[in-house]
């Protein structure tokens, strides 16, 4: 008898469009909201998830900020929030 599993990175675009005057280029855009996280997976299932760290890209120039916990978490769960640029830090990639 064998057992299939293993650990994987994932990512999941969330439910969430927010449009802004992007700070970086100046342009009309859009922010989308994004999770990664690290998972693991018993016979393709993924059973749970852990390191989930959220992302905001816009659209006008594909900058990525990071987000705070606390908004990506009322986010996913479907909360209405406005994302402000205090709760952005620039991502160094």
């Amino acid at each position: 008898m064998f057992f299939i599993g293993g650990i994987s990175n994932g990512e999941k675009k969330l439910d969430y469009i927010q449009s802004i005057i992007c700070p970086r280029c100046g342009a009309f855009g859009r922010m989308e909201v994004y999770v990664t996280y690290m998972y693991f997976s018993f016979f393709f299932i993924p059973l749970f998830k852990w390191n989930k760290k959220y992302f905001v890209k816009n659209t006008c120039c594909d900058s990525i900020y990071i987000l705070d916990d606390e908004l990506g978490i009322k986010i996913s769960r479907g909360e209405n929030v406005l994302i402000s640029e205090e709760n952005l830090q620039l991502a160094d990639y």
